[in-house]
């Protein structure tokens, strides 16, 4: 499908306008500048209850100008509006459904196996690709993966910056890498390569790319902001940030377990403990009370103890937080790694 216009589309709501409501990316050139055709680009967007954003959504993603999208929507069984929003544009969709489903994961696998492009990616129904996002992609595509940056915050003016960077399973493992997910896109017969794994919600995305670059190493990288990651009360990321630890613990002790190169195994370990560290000291710093002198004492102690792993800035940093603030924090029980 070739990306309609502004005038095509359905009026937008009264008191909206900019990118994507009253302006749109311009259309680009017939053939990419090697003078080759454009590659199909399939894009899935998950959904469920998220009728206040996706509109913005659908039409960041149609009102690219470019000449070969395919565009799906998977709707969970949303009853908030979002399917009524949906309809509106259906027409530019090339398949969408909104019925029960095992959640986010389960939307993006179906979408993928249902994908014919050359390049995939999705694109959660609270986030917006910036304008001329497609027409970058597919002029620098070349069957690898292309990782440009993305914009973070609550609103697209005041979003800051950030870079995929250090993209390999290595620098995955071993928490070196800068993963921004709707910045990464991956050639189509190769997404469909490695498992969307639905046991995971909060960091599917994390792991099904640390898998992908077991794979395929090679990446494309753009000095470009590509899409607006949007944070806000009720996305995962904000509201339920335990979750996203207990299961990045998991993900990384699941592909440890397949690797065999024991320096990389030992790297992954220390990288393991060192969150579990962290994770410790963010429940001194977080928790009431009146007992900063015991508790710095404390995390002194177990700093000592294990200086490789435990005395670093973040520790420093956690101890300041307990001797300075006003009201100290409660005990608690020591990590046990």
């Amino acid at each position: 499908m070739h990306c309609p216009s502004i005038s095509e589309l359905p009026p937008p709501p009264p008191g909206v306008h900019g990118w994507p409501w009253t302006e749109g990316s311009l259309p680009v050139a017939d053939a990419r500048p090697d003078g080759s055709p454009w590659p199909r680009i399939s894009i899935v967007t998950p959904s469920y209850n998220q009728g206040y954003f996706i509109e913005e959504t659908l039409r960041s993603v149609l009102l690219q100008g470019y000449p070969s999208l395919e565009f799906m929507v998977l709707d969970g069984g949303s009853v908030d509006g979002t399917v009524e929003i949906i309809r509106k544009y259906a027409p530019w969709l090339a398949y969408w459904a909104s019925e029960p489903d095992d959640g986010q994961t389960s939307a993006i696998r179906k979408g993928l196996h249902r994908s014919s492009g050359e390049i995939f990616q999705w694109i959660n129904s609270d986030d917006v690709l910036l304008p001329g996002t497609l027409g970058k992609v597919g002029s620098n595509f070349g069957n690898e993966a292309i990782a440009g940056g993305i914009l973070v915050g609550d609103k697209i003016q005041s979003a800051a910056p950030r870079w995929n960077t250090c993209l390999s399973a290595r620098d995955f493992l071993t928490d070196k890498a800068t993963f921004c997910q709707p910045g990464l896109w991956l050639p189509c017969d190769r997404a469909k390569e490695v498992d969307l794994d639905e046991s995971f919600h909060f960091v599917f995305d994390w792991i099904y790319a640390c898998r992908y670059f077991l794979r395929y190493s090679k990446v494309s990288y753009l000095n470009e902001p590509l899409a607006f990651f949007r944070l806000h009360h009720d996305s995962k990321t904000v509201s339920d940030s335990r979750s996203f630890w207990q299961e990045s613990f998991r993900a990384r002790k699941l592909i440890s377990a397949s690797i065999s190169e024991p320096e990389l195994k030992a790297m992954i370990d220390d990288v393991t403990k060192r969150a579990i560290w962290h994770r410790f000291l963010q429940r001194k710093v977080a928790v009431k009370g009146d007992k900063r002198l015991s508790v710095a004492c404390l995390i002194t102690h177990l700093a000592l103890r294990k200086p490789g792993i435990r005395l670093d800035r973040y520790s420093l940093g956690a101890l300041r937080r307990v001797i300075f603030r006003k009201s100290g924090v409660e005990m608690s029980h020591a990590p046990n790694i």
